[in-house]
């Protein structure tokens, strides 16, 4: 039985204990004064084993008490005054509200990471001040392929994010030559690049174990490995893996 004894309560049925299921602040205060009320504004009603009380006058919102004999014991059920559901209500919502505010941040700090991007070096895969939902798993190595999308820090700027396509992994001799690139001599699909790529930044790359090379999209506006004086991302500095953009709701696509 959900309840507890509070003191007696000096009824039509005797003088009794009182033992009250459920217990809200409001209540307390008011058995505490049932007694006195019980000679003033107070009627009983007898309907089978349960005695009811109702206190007409006083506060706007009227309350009503009913008891029944519990093995000799009357057990005394509040009704909830007229607003206060809507309160609770509102105290639910709010719980609710912070709780799923709590698993979001958690999420984001644990799971996901949620990038904005500032710059053009990606543009026709992803346009400056897109909103791009990225995952904090399957960054390992073993996981990472040729073409995936990802935020990391720059050897050269370690205080910084960049987004950008994989194009070399590691062990691979990338060539990039007269607008195209090569991984140990097999030509790389160019589809996802903004129109035709220039010479700049020509050259052999060879690319260290457990390092990646970079390239962004948008390859003739793009500071990437091919101009960096450390030219190799570790994989320890890999971050995330992005995975959607999702903002502007125009652009929601997968990556």
């Amino acid at each position: 039985m959900v309840g507890r004894v509070y003191g007696n309560f000096n009824c039509p049925m005797g003088n009794l204990p009182i033992l009250i299921e459920g217990t809200p602040k409001w209540f307390n205060g008011l058995c505490k004064n049932l007694p006195g009320m019980v000679s003033g504004k107070i009627w009983k009603r007898r309907e089978g084993r349960q005695l009811f009380w109702r206190e007409t006058g006083g506060p706007p919102n009227e309350w009503m008490v009913s008891a029944k004999a519990f093995q000799g014991w009357p057990v005394v059920r509040y009704g909830k005054r007229k607003g206060e559901e809507a309160v609770i209500l509102k105290r639910r919502g709010f719980i609710i509200y912070v709780a799923v505010l709590v698993i979001v941040v958690i999420l984001f700090k644990c799971v996901f990471m949620l990038t904005v991007v500032p710059t053009e070096s990606m543009a026709g895969t992803i346009e400056p001040g897109n909103h791009v939902i990225c995952s904090r798993y399957g960054i390992g190595e073993g996981d990472i392929e040729r073409y995936d999308v990802l935020v990391f820090t720059p050897p050269d700027h370690p205080q910084m994010l960049y987004i950008k396509r994989v194009v070399g992994l590691p062990g691979e001799t990338i060539v990039v030559k007269n607008g195209k690139v090569y991984a140990d001599g097999a030509e790389l699909d160019g589809s996802f690049t903004k129109g035709p790529q220039n010479r700049r930044g020509d050259g052999v790359y060879k690319v260290p174990e457990g390092h990646y090379f970079f390239l962004g999209d948008n390859r003739n506006n793009s500071n990437d490995s091919r101009f960096w004086k450390n030219k190799y991302v570790p994989a320890a500095n890999i971050k995330a893996k992005a995975k959607f953009i999702c903002f502007p709701f125009t652009r929601l696509t997968w990556l």
